[in-house]
């Protein structure tokens, strides 16, 4: 959405008409200063993926007379649609693979590859969100344009009066799963006390009632450091924005991903950031004051206390330089182009 609102704020004669999924029961329509979102549902499984995705929401989509239709992720649906840009978000079976487990994990991962991986690459017209993603896609072939996911406005405020940054608080934003590595921060954190006894970290995101969540909470209490962490739940971006402008360090462990945004949203907070080197972090955070990017199989304590002792609140301005590129309005004006290139015609697909 913040896309949207994007192209309405710097293009208001653009029409724009969305359809998305979503996982209630009836089609709901939802009014937005742009105009009216309808959302239909979707069913988990090849059920939802065959009669919902490919039924109502493929048929919705295709009864507009739109100049451009732009996808967002869904790569078998974007090949059947004329006119379509496909954004590619990152590789969906790579996602089943890594959240599966059990016998499933090996069919689920290869019936994804099957229904969206292999449509991804047959794409012609498409908007990589990292650099990494899209040099591959130009090697495949396609008309690929690097443009990065849009931030929500409060990202860009400079900072509120009354929030004075800690020099000794961490923050991990995201939901709270093993692919986030919750767990390896902990246990950074009771390491990273000896030299900052007033360290602390505040975990922004749904999970902590998982099983999952639950031993995060267990191993806290069991190292000794439970009174430093804190799950502070899923947080609006308001709320998001301002705790990000509170802390010295965004720690991002996680070992999978393509583009984050709570890199991009850290950045544009002036926040460092210490992350592991996967996906495109190393793109994002290259030339970052303060910011240190880690191995993936490396101990995030010593990264840690390093992006700690190198915090600098003076490096603010240069953090939010990096991330001029998500403002949305700047990403809504590249988007844009992107559409008059293939709807006159300019640009080959």
């Amino acid at each position: 959405m913040n896309l949207i609102h994007g192209i309405a704020k710097v293009s208001p004669q653009i029409e724009i008409s969305v359809v998305a999924y979503s996982t209630s029961d009836s089609r709901t329509v939802v009014s937005h200063s742009f105009g009216e979102a309808i959302y239909v549902p979707q069913r988990s499984g090849f059920k939802g993926w065959r009669t919902d995705l490919h039924g109502e929401l493929y048929d919705l989509a295709s009864r507009e007379s739109a100049d451009i239709v732009h996808v967002q992720g869904l790569a078998s649906v974007a090949i059947r649609l004329r006119k379509s840009v496909l954004t590619v978000h990152g590789m969906a079976e790579r996602d089943t693979w890594a959240n599966s487990s059990g016998t499933s994990r090996l069919p689920r991962t290869v019936a994804t590859g099957l229904l969206e991986g292999l449509p991804r690459l047959a794409a012609r017209r498409v908007i990589s969100i990292s650099q990494r993603q899209h040099q591959l896609a130009l090697r495949l072939g396609a008309n690929s344009h690097h443009i990065p996911n849009a931030l929500h406005e409060d990202f860009f405020c400079a900072g509120d009066p009354v929030v004075t940054r800690d020099p000794s608080l961490l923050v991990q934003s995201g939901i709270i799963n093993p692919l986030k590595r919750v767990h390896d921060s902990i246990k950074a954190l009771r390491q990273i006390k000896a030299d900052y006894s007033g360290a602390q970290i505040v975990f922004a995101g749904s999970g902590v009632d998982s099983e999952y969540g639950k031993y995060c909470v267990e191993l806290a209490r069991e190292l000794g450091v439970l009174s430093a962490v804190h799950f502070a739940g899923k947080m609006s971006t308001l709320e998001m924005a301002s705790l990000l402008r509170s802390a010295a360090v965004l720690v991002h462990p996680s070992i999978q991903e393509n583009a984050p945004m709570a890199v991009a949203e850290a950045l544009a907070s002036g926040t460092a950031v210490v992350a592991r080197g996967v996906g495109d972090i190393p793109n994002m955070l290259h030339q970052a004051p303060g910011c240190v990017v880690t191995p993936l199989a490396s101990d995030l304590a010593g990264p840690l206390t390093q992006g700690l002792a190198l915090y600098d609140d003076s490096q603010a301005a240069g953090r939010r330089s990096k991330a001029i590129r998500y403002e949305p309005s700047r990403v809504a004006l590249e988007t844009i182009e992107v559409y008059r290139s293939y709807a006159t015609g300019k640009s080959s697909a």
